[in-house]
């Protein structure tokens, strides 16, 4: 993150266990992690090892021109985004919201960008 001109603690504001970089925010932070496997229920057997492999996944996965597919993109860039705007809500003070609370409004979010029921229900229950 410093590559990126980022001042701060050389620890992740997420775990607050190891060294804060781009991989280990969206592949080895505790916090990333449970959220994903929360997320994604049946596709957490892979947890990529860097942002490329975070990226790579999503695209095998969701790249496809299915419903379902577009459900799990949305997902996939909604979780992307609340967890960087949990790691900035910490990093200038706020406090941190818990895994479930993010999880909950990604779900939230994607509620309302789709608001087909009966697809996101389909989703919800593949992924459980």
């Amino acid at each position: 993150m410093k590559k990126w001109g980022f001042a701060g603690p050389d620890k992740c504001y997420l775990c607050d266990q190891l060294a804060e970089s781009r991989d280990h925010i969206f592949s080895t932070c505790v916090f990333y992690i449970t959220t994903h496997k929360q997320l994604f229920g049946q596709f957490t057997s892979f947890l990529p090892r860097s942002w490329e492999d975070n990226l790579l996944w999503a695209t095998r996965k969701f790249g496809v021109k299915k419903p379902c597919a577009l459900v799990g993109r949305l997902i996939w860039q909604s979780h992307i985004s609340h967890i960087l705007r949990e790691r900035y809500r910490r990093a200038f003070g706020e406090n941190g919201k818990t895994t479930e609370t993010l999880v909950s409004r990604v779900q939230s979010e994607v509620r309302v960008m789709v608001q087909d029921p009966v697809l996101l229900e389909k989703y919800w229950a593949a992924a459980s």
